[in-house]
């Protein structure tokens, strides 16, 4: 699964969105919660406070 998120300065996730789909209705959902229980995401540096960041970020998951 690659997801893109959006956060603010204090880093709490704003947005985000599965890019690439793991085929896995499932996975996508979890992928979508594991954000949403990660938020907020520790604070970016003071020199980056000014402003939101976007991240695109790979998530691999192994099926036994």
């Amino acid at each position: 699964v690659k997801v893109w998120f959006r956060i603010d300065p204090a880093g709490y996730i704003l947005e985000q969105r599965i890019e690439n789909s793991s085929g896995h209705a499932l996975l996508d959902k979890a992928t979508l919660k594991l954000l949403r229980t990660a938020s907020p995401l520790p604070p970016p540096p003071p020199e980056l406070h000014a402003t939101e960041l976007t991240f695109t970020v790979p998530i691999d998951y192994s099926l036994n």
